[in-house]
């Protein structure tokens, strides 16, 4: 899918409180292997969350070395697939990874999002309008990953409401 149609397809989803704020953004490195870059989100201007391929890749690789180095009976193809959904769940995705989440996000239920492992659909999530208020203000995000918890307060400040520990009821 083309990134203007997939951005925009992403965007249509933010409660209307937060429309214009959250902007999603993609850079491709000109003299990279493939344009490889990253994918980042904005907010009021201010880059919040980067997912950066080279980033990706080199903690991938530390990860995966790590993870044979702790398990020799483990095939490569099995680290790497476990060590990708442990760096997802993490946080830490590549531009490819950005791309798959918010394809996988257009195509999921905000109940599938909210409980999906990959942090930045649980994020996105947060800004979804069809996440309601008081599912909002009930939802504990102190276990949750930092921009999760940070997209949670973005939006209940947007929506106007209180921000105790537990929630933002």
């Amino acid at each position: 899918m083309q990134w203007s149609k997939q951005k925009q397809q992403v965007e249509k989803f933010f409660a209307p409180v937060l429309a214009g704020r959250v902007r999603l953004h993609v850079a491709a490195y000109r003299h990279a292997h493939d344009q490889m870059g990253r994918g980042y989100i904005s907010v009021d201007g201010v880059e919040v969350w980067n997912m950066c391929t080279f980033r990706f890749l080199r903690q991938e690789a530390e990860a995966i070395a790590a993870e044979l180095e702790s398990d020799g009976g483990q095939s490569a193809r099995q680290a790497q697939i476990q060590v990708a959904d442990a760096l997802g769940a993490a946080g830490c995705l590549s531009q490819a990874g950005f791309h798959a989440a918010l394809r996988d996000y257009c195509n999921n239920s905000i109940e599938a999002n909210l409980a999906s492992s990959n942090a930045l659909r649980r994020a996105l999530a947060m800004l979804d309008m069809r996440l309601g208020k008081r599912r909002l203000a009930a939802y504990d995000s102190r276990a949750e990953h930092p921009m999760v918890r940070y997209f949670h307060q973005l939006r209940c400040q947007a929506e106007g409401m209180a921000l105790p520990e537990e929630g933002c009821s």
